[in-house]
């Protein structure tokens, strides 16, 4: 019997699996069939029933539970298909193909069948996320040699002679005549890629090997997914094997193939399922975000050097490069997941106490989508993020890399080492073009996709969403009008201006006005690169008038206001630098509605009102003071609310300037400005009230709060002004009536105060 054409035996006993995939794979119970059976058995095998074949992907897929142990068996159940039809239809010696090159089924079809089957023997625990994390956090170690983790440990098995499957299959056996050496080393040989017929090394690592055709059929039906690929033997009848003419200087060869003429179609179809599922499922950010939970929890395990249930895992846990690659094999995922139960139940660390609750609940991490600038960006930012991340979180910041991870991730959609070839017709006869230069000229797929993410603990989702924002420069602005609708304005310009000096660094855009630009920017710090905003300012005479002594006198660090300086004046051209915030007043009530919290309220009034106070200590007038204008940083277990942005800022506190654009919004303008007949810092003082008061109510005191009246030349922003000129003493009455009727009283205010 051949392992190549199974026959039902007349008598004996047989194994017949029932497969979702592949209907029945029969091992019978004669010759290789016994051999496989025996095989089967061995410790080594029957432990990828214990690993999952796609790691942590159930947590979103729920139907992907199916193991190591099923994707093997199906592997096996394709190979042994497809070295039957290559057997029937090869070419024979009358055609030239060499007799080395030709396929024996005494000695090729078992080993590429058996190859097939041991492919994946040595995967570690939930498979390729285990795999990741040892490549990415500790590259080659001294056990370890080059390639992948996964098929060292496999090797290592095969060729050590204690191991039940090393033994089994090197050893001569008269019962068994089909094991022995020569059988062990041919498929160790094609499991490295150095069989001595090259067209069975792709069909075990190609475009279309025996692993690829089983797994994506077999995943897209577990995921549930409608793009999956079943056609499988329609493309194995397709395969060939062909004599290449070779090009200019080559010699001859023999290549496998696809028959275009009859299989191109389905064999679109498979690469566009496999590209799919890399997309929407192995990559999907939620996968990705589980992946990154798991590795959290076992990088802190390993950190502390803490016992696990498992011994084997607890040896792994305290030397995790100097585990031995044969001790893998007393691994699986139960040893993993019942540590991190007793973790999440009973450990003293918090933080993999917590994480370790975290991936049980299945609370896990949160992606956030960025684009490529973007993910470069926080690359540099990543002593930021962390800052960020231990404030939120109370930890340090040598612990805060515990909860986030810049994750990117890509898939080449063909072989380049090992190519696929299309059979197809020419001019003068079939002619042979490899799957690559096909893909690129039909499909456009010359440029590999990726994808970039930003992964987070969900307590620190939001701070973190808001950098990106921040760092986008591809984003488009919004303005948002009354009743919640939204209009898109004009798109942020994707170039960035140099930088003033070389002590900062450019990132992003943050805003762009009439006179004055905001970008985000990174202090060059070679240690600890901090975010600060840069302001250029338009300092021409009939331009924003911008005073530079303000900034000259702010020279203290004051919780309440934002520090400020000048970072770089040339000719008219004025650059200001400031600390960034987490976010204005104005976001906090676009993205989570009016301030209701009286205590927030109370707190907020009062951090604001005391930067001003110091303003006016120093003789200055802030001159602008709204929602967008007074900002909040979040600081360890508080939050600072700061008066900034002092654009308009000026040292003639007395002076009522003659150009519009230093009078200030308009939403928030005191009555003697709408009416030209004084300025003060008292005027000051009702621009932050009304402020107070708009991010309370949703409402200015003369405007509505969504309403855009920032274009100093616009139609809308000349009516609003002068309908409130013409009729102030009556929108002030209102307005003091509105405060006196919705605002709480001073008196409930003072008792919360004491209160708290």
């Amino acid at each position: 019997m051949r392992v190549g054409q199974p026959s039902i035996p007349p008598g004996g006993e047989y194994y017949v699996f029932r497969d979702n995939v592949h209907n029945l794979i029969a091992v019978e119970d004669a010759d290789e069939g016994t051999a496989l059976r025996r095989v089967l058995r061995t410790q080594e095998v029957q432990r990828l029933r214990h690993i999952h074949q796609n790691g942590l992907a159930s947590l979103v897929y729920p139907g992907m539970e199916h193991s190591r142990f099923a994707h093997s068996l199906g592997t096996f159940a394709i190979a042994r298909k497809i070295i039957h039809n290559l057997g029937e239809r090869q070419p024979g010696k009358e055609n030239g193909m060499p007799m080395v090159l030709q396929l024996d089924h005494r000695r090729d079809y078992p080993a590429f069948c058996f190859a097939a089957l041991l492919h994946d023997i040595g995967h570690s625990p939930f498979s390729h996320v285990w795999e990741e994390f040892m490549d990415e956090e500790y590259g080659e170690y001294p056990d370890k040699p080059q390639g992948r983790l996964h098929e060292a440990i496999g090797h290592r098995i095969l060729e050590d002679n204690h191991s039940e499957l090393g033994k089994l299959l090197g050893t001569e056996n008269k019962k068994y005549p089909s094991f022995g050496p020569r059988l062990r080393d041919d498929i160790l040989r094609l499991l490295k890629g150095c069989y001595h017929i090259p067209y069975l090394n792709a069909l075990l690592a190609g475009d279309l090997d025996v692993d690829r055709l089983d797994f994506v059929a077999r995943d897209t039906r577990m995921a549930g997914v409608s793009y999956g690929f079943h056609e499988l033997d329609w493309i194995i009848r397709s395969l060939r094997i062909v004599r290449s003419q070779g090009r200019s200087g080559e010699s001859p060869s023999w290549l496998l193939a696809v028959d275009g003429r009859k299989g191109l179609f389905t064999l679109v179809q498979f690469l566009r399922a496999r590209a799919n599922m890399y997309r929407q499922v192995y990559f999907h950010k939620t996968v990705r975000a589980a992946v990154w939970t798991f590795r959290s929890i076992l990088l802190r395990a390993i950190k502390l050097g803490t016992d696990a249930v498992s011994p084997p895992f607890s040896t792994f846990l305290k030397n995790p490069t100097g585990f031995p690659l044969l001790s893998y094999t007393d691994l699986d995922d139960g040893d993993v997941i019942t540590s991190i139960k007793n973790w999440a139940r009973n450990h003293d660390d918090p933080i993999l106490a917590r994480l370790s609750s975290e991936l049980l609940e299945r609370t896990l991490f949160k992606p956030i989508v960025v684009s490529e600038s973007v993910y470069n960006n926080l690359e540099h930012l990543e002593d930021h993020i962390k800052q960020k991340i231990a404030a939120r979180l109370n930890c340090t910041v040598d612990e805060s890399h515990y909860f986030y991870a810049l994750d990117k991730r890509s898939t080449s959609f063909v072989n380049t080492i090992r190519p696929l070839w299309l059979l197809k017709s020419g001019k003068y006869g079939p002619v042979c073009e490899s799957l690559e230069e096909f893909w690129n000229r039909e499909m456009g797929q010359q440029k590999t996709p990726w994808q970039y993410l930003l992964i987070a603990h969900r307590e620190v989702v939001s701070d973190l969403q808001q950098l990106v924002r921040r760092l986008d420069t591809t984003r488009y602005g919004t303005v948002r009008t009354q009743g919640g609708q939204q209009e898109v304005a004009e798109p942020f310009a994707d170039d960035l201006p140099d930088s003033p000096t070389n002590e900062y660094r450019i990132l992003g855009r943050l805003g762009k006005g009439t006179f004055k630009e905001t970008f985000v920017a990174s202090q060059m710090d070679l240690h600890k690169p901090t975010l600060v905003a840069l302001k250029r300012l338009d300092a021409a005479p009939n331009a924003l008038p911008a005073d530079v002594r303000v900034f000259r006198l702010m020279d203290d660090r004051v919780e309440s206001i934002t520090w400020t300086a000048v970072a770089h004046q040339e000719g008219t051209e004025l650059w200001i630098v400031e600390d960034l915030w987490d976010g204005t007043l104005k976001d906090v009530v676009l993205e989570q509605g009016p301030i209701t919290d009286l205590r927030q309220l109370l707190e907020m009034t009062y951090q604001l009102f005391s930067g001003l106070a110091y303003l006016a200590k120093k003789n200055i007038r802030h001159t602008d003071l709204k929602p967008d204008n007074c900002g909040f940083v979040r600081h360890e277990d508080r939050v600072l609310f700061k008066v900034g942005d002092f654009g308009c800022a000026s040292t003639a506190s007395a002076t009522l300037p003659e150009n519009e654009g230093s009078l200030g919004t308009p939403k928030t303008r005191p009555p003697e400005i709408f009416t030209r007949t004084g300025i003060s810092c008292v005027s000051d003082v009702w621009s932050l009230a009304a402020t107070i008061y708009s991010v309370s109510m949703r409402r200015y005191p003369f405007a509505d709060f969504d309403v855009d009246l920032g274009d100093l030349m616009s139609d809308k922003r000349r009516k609003h002004v002068e309908y409130t000129r013409a009729n102030i003493e009556q929108l002030t009455t209102e307005f003091r009536e509105a405060v006196n009727s919705r605002l709480p009283s001073m008196t409930a205010l003072r008792r919360i105060h004491s209160m708290g």
